[in-house]
């Protein structure tokens, strides 16, 4: 047409600020990792990895992820799918008595096979009679605590984590030797049941995504 340019260019990437319904997904499936019970709202491939894993062979979820921001999308609102008979790792902490008492049991936030690469890395803190504990996922820290004083200030720290849930077993040992002994702890390995998901599941899944998102 006589008066008009046309100009076509390769887009990636969000193109303007304002959130239309078309750039806001919501999305179900399986990962590695990675809340089973609330929608958690992503805004990049790089904050879907840091919440449920890198990619996996058994979904497709990344995939879909990754086009969906690649496409200009902007907002994502993500729940994870296991099986019925999914189950949690754990790791159960001593104290530091002569006979030592089992003290503080970290449990994975979710279920799966990834808490295997988990690890509760406890050492002596800064200030005497205190332990600062570490979590290693896959060899890199995530999470550190300094200078805590007693299980019950161990729960505390981590009761917003994002990777374990910890629980005072209430040692009978005087402090401060109820504090867990030093050493580096590596979490079981749960299960994500996946091969027993039906779309029962991925329904109940769906149906967490509430009016208010």
């Amino acid at each position: 047409m006589p008066g008009v340019n046309v100009t076509t260019a390769i887009r990636s990437g969000q193109s303007a600020q304002n959130i239309a319904p078309s750039g806001r997904l919501f999305v179900a499936g399986m990962a590695d990792r990675g809340s089973v019970a609330d929608p958690i709202l992503v805004q990049s491939l790089a904050e879907f990895v840091a919440h449920y894993g890198d990619r996996v062979s058994y979904s497709h979820l990344y995939d879909n992820l990754a086009c969906f921001f690649e496409e200009g999308g902007s907002q994502a609102y993500v729940i994870r799918v296991v099986g019925p008979s999914a189950t949690k790792g754990t790791i159960t902490l001593v104290d530091r008595a002569g006979t030592p008492k089992n003290t503080v049991k970290f449990d994975a936030a979710n279920p799966g096979a990834w808490s295997a690469n988990l690890d509760v890395v406890v050492a002596n803190g800064t200030v005497s009679n205190t332990v600062t504990i570490t979590l290693l996922l896959n060899d890199e820290a995530v999470e550190v605590h300094r200078d805590m004083a007693s299980p019950a200030a161990i729960v505390s720290a981590f009761i917003d984590s994002e990777y374990v849930d910890v629980t005072d077993l209430g040692s009978a040992t005087a402090a401060p030797d109820n504090i867990p002994a030093a050493g580096t702890f590596t979490l079981s390995a749960g299960s994500d049941d996946r091969a027993s998901a039906t779309s029962t599941h991925y329904a109940a899944a769906l149906a967490k995504f509430v009016y208010d998102l």
